[in-house]
């Protein structure tokens, strides 16, 4: 085999010109040399097919953009080197963040409304029996409890709604 190597690269190397009957010359010696494995043809099932689209799925391929004036992308790069990250992974983590901050379920970006608007609910349902002169009684505070618990969070959508128009 080393033998057919040297012959070919001595009549390669004093070729000038392309000659036909040498290239083939040539090239069969080499199919005579390299030995090729023959593998079986591996076809994909529908469910091999299935697991790669759900795969796919993940990949992130589209992109969102905004552009920048020099002052806003300086500020950008340096507050991406101070936290070691690139400019792409940290507003790609704003956004998702922003995503599931808004996308609880009832459409209220900050929990902190919901829970003042409980609060007070209760608050304006406790105080006024008691000023009142009226008692409470504990299966009536519990049954307040849980309807505050369902209304504050239908409350802080409607206020987030009328506060956006």
């Amino acid at each position: 085999m080393l033998e057919r190597y040297k012959a070919l690269w001595y009549c390669h190397s004093k070729q000038k010109t392309y000659d036909a009957q040498s290239a083939s010359k040539r090239l069969g010696a080499l199919q005579g040399t390299l030995a090729f494995e023959e593998l079986p043809m591996l076809l994909l099932d529908e469910t091999k097919l299935a697991e790669k689209a759900i795969k796919r799925a993940g990949y992130r391929l589209k992109t969102a953009g905004t552009k920048l004036n020099t002052e806003e992308l300086t500020a950008l790069e340096k507050h991406c080197r101070e936290i070691g990250r690139t400019p792409g992974e940290f507003i790609r983590d704003l956004i998702l963040a922003e995503l599931g901050r808004t996308n609880n379920g009832n459409g209220v970006s900050d929990p902190t409304l919901t829970e003042v608007l409980g609060v007070r609910l209760l608050l304006v349902n406790v105080l006024r029996p008691l000023a009142a002169g009226q008692s409470l009684s504990l299966e009536a505070f519990d049954k307040l409890l849980d309807q505050i618990s369902t209304l504050k969070h239908e409350m802080a959508g409607k206020l987030l709604a009328e506060g956006r128009k």
